[in-house]
């Protein structure tokens, strides 16, 4: 006699792999978190070296990288109501 095949985790169709959004939710937090830390410490290495060359040069790269943050939040946020509607 023959015993049923059994299936393995990969012949699973990809379709019926699926993240939970709780979880998926804490990986893109904590991904933000560890990218704020390397932004704060890059930012604050180079505001500190413009800071001793130019209060100018610290002043245009300071607004200048808050206006380019605004697309990317616009980015992100768009994203994020996307995958909630589905």
């Amino acid at each position: 006699m023959s015993s049923p095949a059994k299936s393995t985790p990969s012949e699973a169709p990809a379709a019926d792999f699926q993240i939970p959004k709780a979880r998926a939710f804490k990986f893109i937090l904590l991904f933000g978190f560890i990218s704020l830390l390397a932004d704060m410490t890059y930012e604050g290495a180079l505001m500190g070296f413009l800071y001793d060359i130019s209060l100018h040069a610290l002043i245009i790269f300071s607004v200048a990288a808050q206006f380019l943050a605004v697309p990317m939040l616009l980015m992100v946020r768009t994203g994020t109501e996307r995958a909630l509607k589905t």
